[in-house]
């Protein structure tokens, strides 16, 4: 019985003292633990807002996307309309002003005025012969051949366009188609130039005429 009083004492003494050492620690330690407490209050709660934010960040994560934008379709272009064209009004062909003929029964008959009677002498003029110039009491020479045509053979015909006096003489002589060679030509005008000529006749009486005359040159004849 007394060793448990005595125990009960010495707890009871034991929780004094430790009540008092403990009152004693915190009333030196007051500040103490004051600023730790809000040091660990302030850390606490920034570990709240970190989790917090990157909880968010993880939940919520930023999605970045180009929007395109919408095309807006533009509205159709009004289709050009045809403008009228003004109504062509039908050409007609022109019409030609034609004369219709009449018939013998409808148009009016010609007054015809008798004819007055001239009296006109009818010519008796006789025709007119040419001269001549193959007779044979003409004696008319053919023209020398020149030395200079033989030695490079020219050959051709001249046709003489003759003019013939009253008197059959020669007045005139003239080339009217050359042989090709100038001088065939000339020697077939100096030998006509002296021919004579049946001069040209109108009935009995002589005239004077034009005749042509053909001078040929062969080699061989």
């Amino acid at each position: 019985m007394s060793d448990e009083l005595t125990l009960s004492s010495l707890s009871h003494g034991l929780g004094k003292a430790s009540e008092h050492e403990s009152g004693g620690f915190l009333h030196r330690h007051a500040g103490l633990l004051i600023t730790l407490a809000v040091h660990g209050g302030l850390i606490w709660g920034l570990l709240q807002f970190e989790g917090v934010r990157q909880t968010l960040s993880e939940a919520a994560p930023l999605m970045v996307s180009l929007i395109t934008p919408q095309k807006v379709d533009e509205p159709p272009k009004p289709l050009p309309q045809a403008v009228p064209q003004p109504a062509r009004r039908p050409t007609t062909a022109p019409l030609l002003a034609t004369a219709s003929p009449t018939t013998a029964a409808n148009a009016p008959a010609p007054t015809s005025a008798s004819p007055a009677v001239v009296e006109t002498a009818t010519s008796t003029e006789a025709p007119l012969e040419s001269p001549n110039f193959t007779a044979a009491y003409l004696h008319n020479p053919p023209p020398p051949y020149p030395s200079a045509s033989k030695r490079f053979r020219e050959e051709g015909t001249v046709q003489l366009r003759v003019q013939v006096s009253e008197s059959g003489a020669a007045t005139a002589v003239e080339v009217h188609r050359s042989s090709g060679f100038p001088r065939l030509d000339q020697a077939a005008q100096v030998a006509v130039g002296a021919w004579r000529f049946t001069p040209a006749k109108r009935g009995d009486v002589r005239v004077t005429a034009w005749v042509i005359v053909p001078i040929t040159f062969n080699l061989e004849n």
